[in-house]
């Protein structure tokens, strides 16, 4: 299985979470309009607390401070820890217009993929998985038998796009319901080919007014055959709570499914920085223990050892930035040694 974080987008002009902080503001001013002294009062307040101040750290304060009741009941009992003044809060309606702007900003970021270059990248990746490796005990396939499933946190069409190109059938959960629309129903491999779950939602999926997720390859507009489209079904997770809550619960359930049964994940440019995803990967190695994990970015031996020390042992740390040409020829080497392995 392949997991894909935002490093394996970023080669594809997509900023990682870190870096949209700044550009979104920048874009958001181009349009002229200036939500940078409230970005930033919010960056430095939760910089204060230790956390990172990215650009999901940031959205998740804003939806805070529009529904702040709904905010306090997530957080629980523990509110009593937190000094009255911040426990009857109004709502904000900067924050709400400020949410609006920034996700429509993402949106657009995410538009702007080099979809030829991520054709060629991910070509490149997939031809290096699907090459036969010889064991002691004859010919192994792992192209054939475990790059059925991905896995990923991004929002953009790269991924779909090379499927596409490459014509490659796949499955993201997303079936033609009664009405002919393409409605999310939880329902994997129906089609067979490859099963796509993006675990923090994408650009062409939007929230319809009755409750429907739907995917379309245009974009659509306030309203889908007189049905109001509230917004892009794109999250962005700094806590646990999402993870309760549908469709996202069935995508962890996948994920958690899937790293009890597979012998190899290869993860490319993700943090580990989301709970329940970093929980969903302990919890699979302790259930099944000779699963080994490839973590690859430019910085992965300093992930790798940010983790728990009951995942950091199987975790092999592979050093290179997605889009480097040598990469999926040291990817294919690790693939080689794990096979061989097992031989």
């Amino acid at each position: 299985m392949i997991f894909l974080g935002a490093g394996a987008s970023k080669p594809l002009g997509i900023p990682t979470m870190e870096e949209f902080t700044d550009v979104i503001l920048k874009d958001l001013a181009d349009k002229k309009v200036n939500f940078e002294p409230l970005v930033r009062d919010i960056q430095r307040q939760i910089a204060a607390f230790s956390l990172n101040p990215d650009i999901e750290a940031v959205l998740t304060v804003l939806e805070a401070k529009t529904r702040p009741k709904k905010a306090l009941a997530d957080i629980g009992p523990s509110v009593i820890l937190f000094a009255e003044k911040y426990r009857n809060i109004a709502e904000d309606m900067l924050a709400t217009v400020a949410i609006r702007e920034i996700e429509d900003a993402i949106y657009k970021r995410c538009m702007q993929i080099n979809h030829d270059l991520a054709v060629r990248l991910y070509g490149s990746l997939w031809d290096s998985l699907t090459l036969d490796f010889p064991t002691g005990t004859g010919s192994y396939s792992p192209g054939q038998r475990w790059v059925q499933r991905v896995f990923t946190t991004n929002y953009d069409l790269s991924l779909d796009t090379f499927l596409k190109r490459r014509r490659i059938g796949y499955d993201e959960g997303f079936h033609e319901d009664s009405v002919g629309d393409s409605t999310f129903d939880g329902n994997w491999g129906g089609r067979g080919g490859t099963l796509l779950f993006k675990l923090h939602g994408s650009i062409n999926y939007y929230d319809m007014e009755g409750g429907k997720i739907v995917r379309s390859n245009t974009p659509l507009e306030t309203t889908f055959y007189g049905e109001k489209v509230t917004r892009p079904r794109m999250i962005y997770p700094t806590g646990e709570k999402y993870a309760t809550r549908w469709p996202f619960y069935e995508y962890l359930g996948h994920l958690r499914a899937a790293l009890t049964q597979e012998q190899l994940c290869i993860v490319i440019g993700y943090s580990f920085r989301d709970i329940p995803i970093t929980n969903a990967f302990m919890d699979g190695v302790r259930k099944n223990p000779g699963l080994r994990i490839i973590l690859i970015g430019p910085s992965a031996d300093n992930v790798r050892q940010t983790l728990d020390e009951s995942l950091q042992s199987n975790v092999l740390a592979l050093h290179g930035a997605f889009g480097n040409e040598l990469l999926p020829q040291s990817i294919r080497e690790q693939v080689r040694d794990w096979a061989l392995h097992l031989g």
